[in-house]
């Protein structure tokens, strides 16, 4: 009947999801944290515990409810080379680079046309504040058009609009004190998950991490032996919530508007 992009696919129709690709036999491995992969979630996490469990659960439900869309977007801001795009190679390592699209931006939002039209596993927008209020607004509209929609309307240069499958899991880069205009704090903001960066890793810490831990497939697999082992409870989960931390109301609180 048609194509589609879903684990286990819809009858009558042709998958475009090879699952093949995604890390498979990691119950092969030891269950180990290597020391860069943990170096790593820590700094993006600020060393905040509560911040790190958060990233490392949401991974393992991710890889464990492929379909599943109500997976909140996940906002990294504050200082540059603080680890926020070896996070995006991390998880394109695990879920492949081919279910991966990262760097796209305001233009790609401001389109007529769809820069993102489906058929990926992760999806990274970066540094989509502008600092007008009224302009990152309509930012903010148009990611939550994505964020928890398991069906957009996208529309490719000459061509028509059409309905696709959307299981993306999003992602927001930033080195901006104020990365996205979020809406009231009184709406929940529910979509997202924010969390305010470590800072600059030094050169010598990210090129042992670039060499050691995402060359490897072994230490991939460890790893999502270790998460499996470390969260027995994510893959029986149904639905995975916002952190709600302190960045979030803090940021919250930035953006609030005047009247409110």
């Amino acid at each position: 009947e048609d194509l589609c992009y879903l684990s286990w696919g819809r009858k009558w129709f042709y998958n475009t999801l090879d699952e093949t690709v995604i890390v498979k036999h990691w119950w092969e491995e030891e269950p180990i944290l290597h020391p860069w992969i943990e170096r790593l979630i820590d700094n993006i996490s600020n060393n905040k515990k509560k911040n790190s469990h958060w990233i490392h659960k949401s991974i393992l439900f991710k890889l464990t409810h492929l379909n599943n869309v109500l997976v909140p977007a996940l906002i990294l801001y504050w200082s540059g080379w603080s680890g926020k795009g070896a996070f995006l190679t991390l998880l394109a390592k695990i879920f492949w680079e081919k279910n991966t699209q990262v760097w796209l931006g305001q233009k790609d939002l401001e389109s007529s046309f769809d820069s993102y039209q489906g058929n990926k596993l992760i999806v990274e927008f970066k540094e989509v504040s502008s600092g007008n209020k009224f302009n990152d607004k309509k930012m903010l509209d148009r990611i939550k058009s994505f964020v928890w929609e398991p069906i957009i309307n996208v529309r490719a240069l000459h061509k028509d609009s059409r309905e696709v499958d959307n299981i993306a899991r999003f992602h927001l880069s930033s080195n901006h004190a104020v990365p996205i205009q979020l809406d009231s704090k009184h709406s929940g903001n529910r979509r997202f998950t924010i969390i305010k960066t470590g800072w600059e890793l030094t050169k010598e810490v990210a090129d042992l991490f670039w060499r050691e831990a995402l060359i490897s497939d072994k230490i991939i697999k460890q790893y999502i032996a270790w998460l499996y082992e470390t969260y027995p409870e994510v893959p029986k989960m149904n639905r995975f919530f916002a952190l709600d931390n302190e960045e979030k109301k803090q940021l919250e609180e930035s953006c609030e508007g005047a009247a409110n």
